[in-house]
């Protein structure tokens, strides 16, 4: 706790836009041999709980311990959260056989995405353990089937914590878990649905309980939890729950019935002011036409071309104002 203490906080605010591309690139060279291997310092992947059967949809939690039998000699980034709302290039997933797909892969392909940063620490790696916490949804909508997976963390550095200088980045790889996916049973997902709702109603729910239930909301996938996405993200209250709503939209498959609710919403309550929630309504559809997803940003158009999304954005403000103006008018079919 004296090193957590004596740990300056730092603050990251960097607001470029991030391709998608970069983080995929960042991904795959995960299990390319990158990682170092230290004596004094190891690094150790567990499932939550010890658990080893997940339904689709049910949220893999993940707990990454470090520890070291050198004092001083490590830091460790314990970054958790991002203002994007993604934490991206601290643990790269290594995942045998890698299936599935990225629920936010068409998120930050519509030029909606960017990265921002967070308030965090960088406490010494001593013998007594510390660790990190991540969710594998947020990365993977794994289909049924047999999984192992290890984490290449990129979050050590050596140095001295007086002297940001010294630091120098140590990349380590993970021990191997293995874990199996199996198809979710409807009676299942009404369950953790109605179970969400209840919270997130729930006067007596902490921030804590709220912010797993939006979460548990968030990666359901299944069409009922697409109808009550759009509900709450239209609401969008408590505030703080508003990324995880809106993730939920991007990465439920039953995108066309999400799509559906929305424009029900803004045809009954005449609102044509809500342009956050028009503007996520636009990028859906927009993601799902195909003649807008062949416009999904590149990051090598973005080097040969000054502004390779001026079409895809011209069409979004047209359809943007256009809802609006019906919306308000009550013409909005």
């Amino acid at each position: 706790m004296q090193a957590l203490r004596r740990s300056r906080l730092l603050l990251i605010l960097a607001l470029a836009v991030l391709p998608r591309q970069q983080v995929i690139a960042q991904v795959t060279q995960s299990c390319s041999g990158s990682a170092v291997t230290r004596p004094d310092l190891s690094i150790e992947l567990a499932l939550d709980h010890g658990q080893k059967v997940f339904r689709q949809g049910e949220i893999v939690r993940l707990r990454i311990q470090y520890s070291s039998r050198s004092e001083s000699k490590y830091l460790l980034d314990n970054r958790n959260y991002d203002r994007s709302g993604r934490l991206d290039g601290l643990d790269l997933i290594c995942l045998q056989p890698d299936l599935g797909a990225d629920p936010l892969d068409d998120y930050f392909h519509s030029f909606a995405g960017f990265a921002s940063g967070g308030l965090f620490s960088e406490p010494q790696i001593t013998v007594k353990p510390l660790w990190t916490e991540m969710e594998l949804n947020e990365w993977r909508s794994l289909p049924p089937g047999e999984y192992r997976l290890s984490i290449l963390s990129k979050r050590v550095s050596e140095g001295n914590q007086s002297n940001p200088k010294s630091w120098k980045a140590v990349s380590l790889q993970s021990n191997w878990i293995t874990f199996r996916i199996i198809e979710a049973e409807p009676v299942w997902q009404s369950s953790i649905l109605s179970g969400a709702i209840k919270t997130l109603d729930s006067s007596k729910s902490t921030e804590e309980e709220t912010e797993n239930a939006a979460r548990e909301l968030r990666f359901l996938n299944s069409e009922d939890a697409a109808r009550e996405l759009v509900r709450r993200f239209w609401r969008s209250s408590p505030e703080n729950l508003r990324w995880d709503l809106e993730a939920g939209l991007w990465g439920n498959p039953f995108r066309r019935t999400a799509i559906r609710e929305m424009k029900s919403i803004l045809r009954e309550s005449r609102d044509g002011n809500r342009r956050w929630f028009i503007d996520v309504l636009v990028n859906l559809e927009m993601q799902t036409d195909s003649r807008f997803r062949q416009l999904r940003y590149d990051s090598e158009l973005a080097v040969r071309e000054k502004d390779p999304g001026s079409s895809y954005e011209k069409e979004h403000k047209r359809r943007a104002s256009e809802y609006e103006l019906r919306a308000a008018s009550g013409t909005l079919k």
